[in-house]
């Protein structure tokens, strides 16, 4: 029997911002049955990588990273509330 593994939506940022934001609202906010949603920026990284495993190698590199993960692979992170929306629509 074959079983999907749920699929985790990552949000890092620099700095906490309005897309940061809007995309933790949308998120909050939206149906998603089965996602595993976890974020952080980088004045909290180090101690949320201890924490949460998913989040290691994932450090912020711009002002807004969203990683869509399935079955322990993740795309190219997106980098906005409108390219987060195609991509969940995608799946």
């Amino acid at each position: 029997e074959s079983r999907e593994l749920a699929s985790e939506i990552v949000v890092v940022a620099q700095e906490k911002n309005s897309n940061y934001d809007e995309v933790i609202q949308f998120l909050k906010e939206e149906f998603l049955p089965g996602k595993i949603i976890v974020s952080s920026t980088n004045a909290t990284f180090s101690e949320d990588v201890k924490l949460i495993p998913i989040l290691e190698g994932r450090k912020p590199t711009s002002n807004l990273d969203i990683y869509i993960c399935q079955n322990r692979r993740c795309l190219l992170p997106v980098h906005s509330l409108d390219a987060l929306k195609k991509s969940i629509l995608q799946r």
